[in-house]
């Protein structure tokens, strides 16, 4: 709810809106915080040399104290003048994260995306559920792209579905632990998944269902030893796919996986995929000489994208050893469900964060935490930056 004011002092008037800010107890973490922290350091630019700090630098302090009440809403009236003196502050003491990077994406898409096009998180141990990791990196709206790496020993058969869900993702990697030296015995070796035809199938259908990878652009294989021929019907259900990169399959690198191919489409092309990430596959794909195709929308290119990895091997350890194929084909009218890039509209920022209070309100809060209001934080920020202004 809007209210009207008139401040004395400056004559000014200005308009005080209430945004409901969920605040964690002291405990609590959340999803967006298992790797990484919402705090500012300890006695960051918390003195001057000078004397008292600027009302300005104050407000900044208070503001990114504590990240995690912080939502799109927020900022949804703010001046990008501030947002990125509060994003350069960030920089300053090296505590920009996830959970901001995407909320200045989806609030501020061209002007964020100038400054700061790309942010990679990725995590050595899983700490949560995948579906948890999915929704972190999900973006309904295509504020950014996601290039996902995931091994397949931190997910089931069902997780590998499950993936299907992240509408964003442009790029998908599905790779394996490197086999390591241990004095560990068999029986007490954890079982790992393997990508099978069953699981490619299942993404066949949700994406023939127009459910899933409606934007997934590459897709990379990673010493998969049960896939085989049989994936080629099924990608033939992904609207948008247009690269599929192998390394160490054997199954899909001898010449009648190159015959199957062109059947279905594919031509395959001599390019040495073993060492490179799939972020490197993507950002070369996307600026190829081909790149003013139809079949890659201007759209698709311009996204910021988010590079994720879950468990992931450095992919300089792969052993040259291992054989790439890479596969291309031609996809006409493949910019599937692509929004017009522009400042996010109060009702889209209003409906996340509707969302995300409803999810959240089934936890406790203590009443001693209920008194902050960031949003009025905020408007005096901006409030205090017009005066200056003027």
């Amino acid at each position: 709810m809007a209210k009207r004011g008139y401040d004395w002092s400056s004559g000014q008037v200005y308009t005080d809106r209430i945004v409901p800010s969920f605040v964690y107890p002291s405990d609590a973490t959340g999803p967006s915080w298992c790797h990484e922290s919402p705090y500012l350091p300890p006695g960051w630019e918390e003195g001057s040399p000078c004397g008292a700090n600027s009302l300005k630098h104050m407000a900044m302090r208070k503001t990114l104290l504590d990240q995690r009440p912080l939502t799109a809403l927020h900022f949804s009236h703010f001046p990008w003048e501030l947002s990125k003196y509060l994003w350069d502050c960030l920089g300053r003491c090296r505590k920009r994260t996830l959970h901001m990077w995407e909320i200045f994406t989806t609030v501020y898409p061209q002007e964020f995306k100038e400054i700061a096009p790309y942010y990679s998180l990725k995590a050595s141990t899983k700490k949560m559920s995948l579906r948890d990791y999915s929704r972190l990196i999900h973006s309904p709206s295509l504020s950014w792209g996601t290039v996902m790496t995931i091994s397949t020993d931190h997910a089931d058969l069902h997780g590998l579905v499950e993936i299907s869900k992240i509408t964003n993702l442009v790029a998908l990697d599905i790779t394996v632990p490197l086999p390591l030296k241990s004095t560990a015995k068999a029986d007490d070796e954890i079982p790992i998944t393997n990508l099978t035809d069953r699981v490619v199938r299942s993404w066949g259908e949700l994406a023939l269902a127009g459910e899933a990878f409606n934007n997934l652009r590459i897709l990379m294989l990673h010493l998969q030893t049960d896939i085989t021929l049989r994936i080629f019907s099924y990608l033939d259900q992904f609207p948008s796919l247009e690269v599929l990169i192998v390394v160490g399959c054997p199954q899909l690198a001898d010449d009648s996986a190159k015959n199957v191919g062109q059947q279905h489409g594919w031509n395959t092309c001599r390019v040495n995929a073993t060492n490179k990430t799939i972020y490197e596959c993507y950002t070369s794909y996307i600026t190829s000489t081909n790149s003013t195709d139809n079949s890659k929308p201007p759209e698709i290119r311009s996204l910021p994208l988010l590079e994720f990895s879950l468990g992931a091997p450095d992919a300089k350890e792969y052993k040259s050893k291992h054989k790439s194929v890479w596969f291309h084909r031609q996809v006409q009218n493949s910019s599937v469900g692509l929004p017009n890039r522009k400042r996010t509209t109060e009702r889209e920022v209003d409906g996340k964060a509707s969302n995300n209070v409803k999810r959240q309100r089934s936890k406790p809060v203590p009443k001693s935490q209920k008194s902050m209001n960031m949003a009025g934080l905020l408007a005096e920020f901006q409030r205090f930056y017009i005066l200056l202004l003027n």
